[in-house]
């Protein structure tokens, strides 16, 4: 991703909508997942570099018992997000648990628009005919 531009740095609540919402990338390796939003197609690129959620995707992917995913990754993180012209790179850390935190939300979803919501800045791609992969910070 080159001419990387900061749209956010600091804290958030991380929240992923929808089904089948992140498509895990081939380039994950043992501290890190790497995700697409909807699909690679949407270029909205997620790292998490947070244990619980890293561990809990694996076990899932493997197909053992596990706390369900969402219940992991929708946690409270340490964000940087980057837009490009070629995409978006989201990066999610560690963090002690805060309150009053402003959203990340992300998700697919199924149809022709979002629900409407204040969004400090907001990233929409369209990723099938009846799919919109999106990334937004509501504060």
């Amino acid at each position: 991703m080159t001419g990387k531009r900061l749209l956010y740095r600091g804290y958030a609540l991380v929240y992923l909508q929808g089904e089948d919402a992140l498509e895990p990338a081939r380039d994950s390796d043992e501290r890190c997942m790497t995700y697409f939003v909807g699909s690679a197609l949407s270029g909205i690129r997620v790292s998490d570099y947070r244990q619980p959620s890293v561990e809990v995707a694996r076990r899932t992917l493997a197909g053992e018992p596990t706390q369900p995913f969402a219940d992991a990754f929708n946690q409270p993180a340490w964000v940087e997000v980057r837009a490009a012209e070629d995409g978006v790179e989201v990066k999610l850390r560690e963090c002690r648990a805060k309150e009053g935190l402003p959203i990340l939300w992300m998700g697919v979803s199924e149809g022709e628009s979002l629900p409407e919501h204040y969004a400090e800045w907001e990233v929409v791609r369209r990723v099938s005919h009846r799919r919109l992969a999106f990334a937004s910070l509501i504060p």
